[in-house]
């Protein structure tokens, strides 16, 4: 739809469509119409949340080449199933930053651990500070699409366990590897929980940061 709600448009398939009992969600449409979104299978248990990318025809707003680009073992974890979520196209529209959800303990919330690959290999994908105690959520790429603005649930980080951390990557084309060139938290001390960064678009102040804050 138009940014102001006018002119919504429901989206066709030109192939490849989610069957009745599916859940196609988290879409991120990014440069030369590009498109990655998660697939979820939502009446049976276990199940695997998948990404699918696509490219989407702006004249007939159809989505075409739908194709799946995570798998995993399907499971039956609390509150989400296992798998990926949220994903995220990098500026250049080369790469994917998203977060799986991987075991139910420890933490208040389970392991998620943050990913990155290249948007059309399945075969990339590279995990950044795997730790089963943390949880790693909603990746948020900077305009130079070298950094990851990330939000991290360390519940032995009390009474502050929920931080605004940023990720400078090492991102090695071949062969392709992807790498946590240094990791800092940004909000750490402060009393406050934050959550749900976002970068500044304007190229002329490109590192500034909005969040979420509360207490």
């Amino acid at each position: 739809m138009d940014m102001d709600g006018g002119n919504p448009v429901r989206l066709a398939f030109a192939d490849n469509a989610p069957a009745d009992d599916e859940l196609d969600a988290d879409p991120c449409w990014g440069p030369d119409g590009k498109i990655v979104f998660k697939r979820e299978q939502i009446t049976d248990a276990p199940r695997f949340s998948r990404l699918y990318t696509a490219t989407i025809d702006t004249a007939t707003m159809t989505l075409e080449n739908v194709t799946q680009r995570t798998d995993g073992t399907p499971g039956t974890l609390n509150f989400y199933p296992p798998g990926d979520y949220d994903p995220k196209i990098s500026p250049d529209g080369n790469l994917i930053a998203s977060y799986r959800h991987l075991a139910d303990a420890p933490g208040l919330i389970g392991d998620w651990d943050i990913w990155v690959g290249l948007y059309g290999d399945p075969s990339s994908v590279s995990f950044l500070d795997v730790d089963p105690a943390v949880a790693d959520l909603f990746p948020r790429w900077n305009q130079a699409g070298d950094k990851l603005a990330i939000w991290s649930l360390d519940s032995a980080a009390v009474p502050d366990p929920l931080d605004i951390f940023v990720i400078e990557l090492a991102i090695f084309q071949s062969p392709f590897s992807v790498s946590v060139a240094y990791r800092i938290n940004i909000t750490a001390g402060d009393g406050w929980i934050e959550s749900m960064p976002a970068w500044n678009t304007d190229p002329g102040d490109p590192d500034r940061l909005v969040f979420s804050a509360v207490r």
